[in-house]
């Protein structure tokens, strides 16, 4: 994660010294834009994306996402209940899901709100963009993608609002990062 913050703090310097200003901005309500966002990815009981796996062979690396997609939703609910306080993360995610019809178009409306007050926000700090990484991480195997959904909320939150977003190189990991890694002093661990 800090090579991602390196990058991006070395991108909000070039820009000031570009003189551009900036501002700090917040995702507004977080925990609330993911739980909205996984029950609308995830609204059909996984079934409509289930139909993308349908009579096709699955990639090594899907092949433990397409099988959570097949699991019930009262299993799902009962694995984000033992899961928070262990993963909150992975919590939201089992428990996103939409019980029926009327949850769906509720869940609708709850996005509908998300998105005018993430409006409100934007236009009260007078910005015209956002400087973020796509992904909290430098890039990973595939083989772990699976197993890191949460990761993909710093690009989804774009599409949830439905706004248009684009990513541009900023930096690359340095040897000095990966040498950096195994000083205690800089990066303690377990603290």
């Amino acid at each position: 994660m800090f090579r991602v913050k390196r990058c991006v703090l070395e991108t909000v310097e070039r820009l000031k010294r570009e003189g551009h200003e900036l501002v700090r901005f917040t995702i507004p309500k977080q925990e609330e834009m993911v739980r909205i966002l996984y029950k609308l990815f995830m609204a059909s009981g996984n079934e409509y994306l289930k139909s993308f796996f349908d009579d096709e062979l699955v990639d090594p690396f899907m092949k433990e996402f397409v099988m959570l997609l097949k699991v019930p939703n009262c299993f799902r609910w009962l694995a984000s209940l033992v899961l928070k306080n262990i993963s909150p993360q992975l919590s939201a995610v089992c428990a996103s899901y939409v019980s029926d019809l009327r949850d769906l178009r509720h869940t609708q409306e709850q996005r509908d709100d998300y998105k005018a007050e993430f409006i409100d926000y934007w236009k009260s700090l007078g910005i015209d963009a956002v400087v973020c990484p796509t992904f909290p991480v430098p890039a990973v195997a595939h083989r772990f993608l699976p197993r890191m959904p949460t990761i993909a909320v710093y690009t989804a939150l774009y599409n949830l609002l439905d706004f248009p977003a684009g990513a541009v190189p900023a930096g690359e990991v340095t040897t000095q990062d990966d040498e950096d890694l195994l000083n205690n002093d800089k990066y303690p661990v377990g603290t």
